[in-house]
């Protein structure tokens, strides 16, 4: 859980390829990569997200390749050892009014 004091983030932007799972320690990871709108253009920010309920909501909802993610997380400062720039507590996928017909 996070502090006050602990840096974070909300993002949107465009999945670049279907999230992986991963599992580690008996803990499924989701590991996926935004492209958002950078102040010099495009820029490819890598994000994870450890628990069942996030690996249960990708399952589910299986994004894909150009889907729009919403994330909220703590901004890893590097001395981290996850190769991720952000660690996701709330993912949400803003799916368009074509893929959410059955």
């Amino acid at each position: 859980m996070m502090d006050e004091n602990t840096p974070s983030i909300w993002l949107t932007g465009i999945l670049e390829q279907p999230p992986a799972m991963i599992m580690s320690d008996g803990t499924r990871t989701i590991q996926f990569d935004l492209i958002i709108d950078g102040p010099d253009g495009p820029v490819e920010v890598g994000v994870e997200a450890s628990g069942a309920s996030h690996a249960s909501f990708i399952a589910t909802q299986r994004p894909r390749k150009g889907d729009r993610i919403v994330i909220h997380g703590r901004i890893n400062d590097g001395d981290d050892e996850t190769r991720s720039d952000v660690t996701a507590d709330l993912i949400a996928l803003a799916v368009s009014d074509e893929r959410a017909r059955p």
